[in-house]
């Protein structure tokens, strides 16, 4: 099956972004997920989740 990418955002706080990813995150066994969320990256908290690695990122300037 091909990869698939599925973005989850708001510029609002509160409006259950967190909650919809970790169901479908329940609901993809296997997905690889990643919470950008500069104010408050809570995402581990929900599920439970344990650090598997690190490293440096780089992005671009613009969002494309």
């Amino acid at each position: 099956m091909k990869p698939h990418e599925l973005v989850i955002l708001s510029g609002k706080g509160g409006t259950g972004k967190t909650s919809v990813s970790a169901a479908l995150a329940a609901w993809f066994q296997g997905a690889v997920l990643t919470d950008t969320d500069v104010d408050g990256a809570n995402l581990e908290l929900v599920l439970q989740a344990r650090k598997l690695a690190e490293g440096p990122f780089a992005g671009r300037d613009k969002a494309r």
